[in-house]
């Protein structure tokens, strides 16, 4: 029996979450999280709140798009102190092993300085609270393979198929019939051997 417990997955955000915390000494923070999937789509979320809240000192964000070698990551404090604004939401948002997103913090400067550990801390506490009220979600990572077999196996192919949690994402019925097949990337050894073993080889990966 499969264990469903042991596929391979990632987390993200998919929609779109907001939140402001209380006013620190005249000042509003107001967050914001987005799945974002490339570079221009950090951009464009990003202009979208420079236009909407185009009237507060800073728009200050970080973002993790991707997963293992190919991970980008990268934060900017927007005029704040070094390391204050920009850090911070990265160190949270990578804290919750979440990817694809981008998390921006806006400040309406209140008046009052609030040095380096209170931006530190203001930022921080924004990025927390965003992520409490905020759904991640667990995405399959899946591979697709192609399957060729005669039509006396179509049996056998449904029965895996279900055992394993796969798609059928494409048919083709001629002499023999070819599938292509979505399944999570933890079981496509043993999906294959299973069907090698009970077909003694006439079930072809193509």
């Amino acid at each position: 029996m499969v264990e469903i417990k042991n596929r391979l997955f990632y987390k993200t955000v998919k929609d779109e979450f907001s939140n402001e915390i209380e006013k620190i000494k005249g000042s509003r923070f107001i967050a914001y999280i987005y799945h974002v999937e490339s570079k221009k789509d950090v951009e464009d979320k990003i202009l979208l709140l420079k236009k909407k809240y185009y009237d507060a000192r800073h728009h200050c964000y970080a973002y993790s798009i991707g997963r293992d070698e190919g991970k980008i990551t990268k934060y900017n404090d927007d005029g704040e102190p070094s390391q204050t604004a920009g850090a911070p939401i990265f160190s949270v948002l990578n804290s919750y092993d979440i990817t694809d997103v981008l998390i921006v913090v806006i400040r309406y400067f209140g008046g009052v300085k609030l040095g380096k550990g209170g931006l530190i801390r203001a930022y921080t506490n924004a990025t927390k609270e965003l992520l409490e009220i905020s759904k991640v979600s667990e995405i399959d990572i899946n591979e697709i393979i192609s399957v060729k077999f005669s039509y006396d196996f179509t049996q056998q192919i449904f029965h895996f198929i279900s055992l394993y949690s796969a798609k059928i994402i494409k048919q083709d019925y001629n002499n023999d019939i070819v599938f292509e097949i979505s399944l999570n990337s933890a079981f496509v050894e043993d999906f294959k051997n299973d069907l090698i073993e009970k077909s003694n080889g006439k079930i072809i990966f193509i």
